[in-house]
């Protein structure tokens, strides 16, 4: 039988299988479609049927409630209208259930019961609401609480939930005679479908065995031939049928591929390599783009390119390839020595074979193996050898690779030739460029050093032309020398008229006379430096006007006359007095503003501070009098308010003391322990209102009895352990005190706030420390606060000689950290009793840092 005979026979099994299977499901989908129409179109709409008409039930239930306990007429009527709405769909929805979803006589039977008792319930209360109505609303309520129509809402409520219940039991049957239906189909259809899969999976397997296999065995050998392989045996040529004329024309078209790809990788070979041959320029480039083409193109390997100058007895190694470690092979080769020597003394090929496996090691990455292989091939010119290359492999060479060794040979030796020729000619060249250059680089040199020179001279002269100053030179007779232009411009004379003429001439005549003497001085210890050094010097004009100056002196080494000079510099500094003048004049209104402004500030926070306490000491007493709680609470938001006001007006008493230089830092002897003590009484309350844990850590370490301001310094930690407080939800507020250093009668302490707070990004610390300024301006609105608290605390910290700074993570917390110096007092009293002090104490506490603390 044929391949299209067996085609056919398998083309066309397929359709009648799907035909077979494409009846039995119709006739299965006929049945679910049955079940899915009886659900969809009667069971699910009638379940929401019934429960709309629950609901509508309901709320005439609603209504009739609302009814009785409305307050005026108005709503009683509109209960009414409600009631009689619901009762006109209530009817609706009865006459569509029953024109439209009654499944069967049950359903039918409890439709006409619900009808016939929510109609007599109906009934009774329209009476109840015309009781109502009548203004009789408690007999009303009596009824409507009475047995009968308690009874009628009952039942009917009860008929309503069978009703349901009947009509959820329907759904549910024909939901699962559906399922059943879809499981017996499913079953039909896989028997049917393994039916077919046996069969095509027969017929499949005999079309396999009869076509397939013959046909991947001719593509294997085509796919063979494309990849090159043109040595593969095409099988089935002696087949009858169309796999033997097939695998016949494969078999001839194998044959002259192979011969034109010898061909053609030959002569492309040698293409590329001569191509790339051309753009060498010395012999050891030759020899590399030569061996880094052509050993790949052999099936890899290491190979040396050596070369014979003619003359030579030797040749010399120039390149290699693949060598693991060249400078172990000799350089200088003698002819006749080794396969190369031999080859290039005979002028044709040599090879060996099966060659030892100590002669040579090919190594890789990998790996590596010794070659079985090595050839030397000469590169003649002429009859007389030019060049040897030497490969060394691991298979003997193929008739092509043969075939490229012979063509490629002729064109590598051409290139040589052209290649030692063009070195020759390079090397004369270069030698007589190199006479040329050094003529003419004596030339040149002797030309830049004479516009070196000139250039050099005009530079300075336009440097003096062009200076913004005035410029001149005097000898050490005061006698002008040079002038540069900006000197006409300062003082009034032309050039003409300042050179050879005594420098005393430009000096205020109440200096004139002494000006000589100061010369001389100048030139016994002559040195770069300003004249009149903390003195307004003045300068004359040739109309007689005075102006300041500045002027520099530098000495100028001896002429060929010997005589000393100095060069002058003038500035005319008019604009810059003035300018001064107006500064100062500025400053002054600065400083008289800013005072009026502190004497304002101080006189009004005094005269608000006055009814503010009076406003706090009120509130305070009447808040522990009999309030009911609303007074409590508006007298308790007066007395928080006025606090925070108060701490407002302080902040900017305190800050314009600070602006206007009026706040004074005092050195008293103090306890640190009690002033810790005095911060953790007024802030500690804030942090249990808010359910934080507030810590306080001082070393035994640390000096107690302090020389310093306990003021400010408790000042500072209110500040930032209140601050720290507004700004934590939850977790705890940590007080450090460090000992950092201690020099003689005083010490550096280092005081922290730690918090578990919002914390800050780095964008949000650079905006502290500024006055009226927070790290968020909507914290303003959510904390409250002025801006002023940070500013005061770094302006007091700086006035008693420290550092403040802020380490914070967004979302971790905060770090308060400054630095503050203090005197040591000279008392020394225990703050614990002697005889405590050696006693053991157990610490609980349910805070991890509390108990490492203790």
């Amino acid at each position: 039988m044929t391949i299209a005979r067996r085609l056919l026979l398998l083309a066309g099994v397929v359709p009648l299988v799907l035909l077979a299977l494409g009846v039995l499901n119709h006739l299965e989908l006929g049945r679910i479609e049955s079940r899915s129409r009886f659900v969809a179109q009667l069971q699910v709409p009638s379940i929401s049927a019934l429960g709309n008409l629950a609901r509508t039930f309901e709320e005439m239930r609603v209504a009739l409630r609302d009814h009785l306990v409305a307050p005026d007429d108005a709503a009683r009527s509109m209960a009414r209208e409600d009631f009689g709405a619901r009762r006109v769909a209530l009817g609706d929805m009865l006459r569509r259930y029953a024109d439209g979803f009654v499944s069967d006589d049950r359903d039918r039977g409890l439709l006409n019961e619900f009808r016939t008792l929510s109609g007599e319930w109906q009934t009774g209360a329209v009476e109840v609401m015309s009781l109502a109505d009548s203004g009789r609303a408690e007999e009303a309520a009596r009824v409507l609480a009475g047995g009968e129509m308690a009874s009628l809402g009952r039942r009917t409520g009860e008929v309503l939930s069978d009703w349901i219940a009947h009509n959820q039991a329907l759904a549910t049957s024909a939901g699962e005679a559906e399922l059943r239906a879809l499981g017996d189909a499913r079953r039909h259809n896989r028997l049917a479908l393994a039916l077919a899969l046996v069969l095509s999976a027969v017929l499949g397997l005999w079309t396999f065995r009869r076509i397939v296999d013959p046909v991947r065995a001719l593509q294997g050998s085509v796919e063979s031939i494309v990849t090159g392989d043109f040595g593969v045996t095409v099988p089935f040529t002696g087949a009858a049928d169309e796999t033997g004329s097939l695998a016949r024309s494969i078999d001839v078209l194998r044959k002259g591929a192979g011969a034109m790809e010898d061909q053609r990788w030959v002569k492309s070979n040698v293409a590329a390599l001569t191509g790339g041959l051309q753009g060498a320029s010395t012999l050891a480039e030759f020899g590399e783009r030569l061996l880094s083409g052509l050993v790949p193109a052999l099936g890899g390997g290491v190979a040396a390119f050596y070369s014979l100058e003619p003359g030579e007895t030797r040749l010399r190694r120039v390149a290699s390839y693949g060598l693991a470690d060249a400078s172990q092979i000799q350089e200088w080769v003698e002819l006749g020595e080794g396969l190369a020597g031999q080859c290039a003394r005979e002028g044709k090929p040599v090879h060996l074979s099966g060659l030892p496996p100590g002669y040579l090691r090919v190594s890789s990455g990998l790996g590596g193996s010794p070659p079985t292989q090595a050839v030397a091939w000469p590169i003649l010119s002429g009859d007389a050898p030019a060049a040897v290359i030497e490969v060394a492999g691991f298979r003997p060479a193929s008739v092509r690779e043969r075939a490229l060794w012979e063509e490629l040979l002729p064109a590598v030796s051409l290139n040589l030739q052209v290649l030692q020729r063009n070195l020759r000619t390079q090397e004369l060249l270069v030698q007589t460029r190199d006479q040329a250059e050094e003529l003419e680089a004596q030339q040149k040199s002797l030309r830049l050093a004479q516009e070196e020179l000139q250039a050099t001279e005009q530079f300075f002269r336009s440097v003096l032309e062009l200076a913004p100053d005035g410029l001149m030179v005097t000898d050490d007779g005061g006698l002008i020398k040079l002038a540069n232009a900006k000197c006409e411009e300062l003082f009034g004379y032309t050039r003409a008229e300042l050179v050879g003429r005594p420098v005393e001439m430009l000096v205020p005549e109440e200096v004139r006379g002494r000006h000589p003497g100061l010369r001389e001085e100048f030139y016994r210890a002559a040195s770069p430096r300003t004249m009149g050094a903390g003195r307004e010097l003045k300068a004359v004009r040739k109309d007689g006007s005075l102006f300041p100056v500045e002027i520099g002196l530098s000495p100028l080494p001896a002429q060929h006359d010997g005589r000393a000079e100095v060069a002058v510099s003038i500035r005319d500094v008019t604009e810059r007095k003035q300018q001064e003048d107006v500064l100062r004049e500025s400053k002054a209104k600065a400083e008289e503003a800013t005072e009026m402004k502190s004497m304002f500030l101080a006189n009004m926070s005094h005269e608000i501070r006055t009814p503010m306490n009076a406003i706090i000491g009120l509130s305070h007493l009447a808040l522990k009098t009999d309030l009911t709680a609303k007074q409590r609470d508006y007298v308790g938001k007066v007395h928080n308010a006025g606090t925070s006001l108060l701490t407002v007006i302080n902040d900017i008493l305190d800050f314009s003391k600070i602006e206007a230089g009026r706040l004074d830092i005092e050195t008293v002897a103090f306890t640190l322990d009690q002033v810790i003590h005095q911060v953790a009484v007024v802030t500690g309350q804030k942090a249990h209102d808010k359910g934080l844990e507030f810590l306080v850590d001082v070393p035994r370490a640390i000096p107690q009895n302090l020389l310093g301001d306990p003021l400010r310094l408790g000042q500072v930690l209110t500040n930032l352990i209140n601050n720290a407080i507004k700004f934590t939800a939850q977790g705890e507020v940590t007080l450090r005190a460090e000992l950092l250093e201690q020099a003689g009668d005083k010490a550096k302490l280092r005081f922290s706030v730690h918090d578990t707070g919002i914390g800050m990004t780095p964008e949000q610390v650079a905006k502290l420390f500024r006055p009226f300024t927070q790290a968020d301006m909507s914290t303003t609105r959510k904390h409250g606060g002025t801006g002023l608290g940070l500013t005061i605390s770094r302006r007091l910290v700086e006035l008693m000689g420290g550092q403040i700074w802020l380490e914070s993570v967004a979302g971790e917390g905060s770090t308060f950290i400054f630095t503050v110096w203090f005197g040591l007092g000279t008392e020394t009293r225990r703050a614990v009793p002697a005889q405590l002090m050696t006693l053991r104490a157990l610490v609980v506490d349910d805070n991890q840092a509390a108990r490492a603390g203790s």
